[in-house]
């Protein structure tokens, strides 16, 4: 993913990411960050302290969420320019 913000003065691409704190969505937010891209963990409110602040120290922007609440998660995806999910097993994402 090659980003051309700094180039052509556009803003970064905001990605959020849901599943964040497991093994394939912190490689994938971590990936996202190392190629210009400013990855939005989205992670559940009993998350372990442990993998955010990892997410922390890899300078990626952590946001609690509650899946159960619509209007809760509105404003955690507010701004952000792509949705993905951390798995998907149904081949339809």
């Amino acid at each position: 993913m090659e980003n051309n913000s700094e180039k052509t003065g556009d803003s970064i691409t905001i990605i959020a990411i849901a599943g964040a704190t497991g093994s394939l969505g912190y490689k994938i937010a971590v990936h996202l960050k190392k190629e210009g891209a400013r990855p939005r963990a989205l992670v559940r409110r009993e998350s372990s302290e442990e993998k955010i602040a990892m997410l922390q120290k890899a300078n990626i922007e952590v946001v609690k969420v509650n899946y159960d609440d619509h209007l809760n998660l509105v404003k955690a995806i507010s701004g952000v320019s792509w949705k993905t999910p951390g798995c998907c097993h149904s081949g339809q994402c």
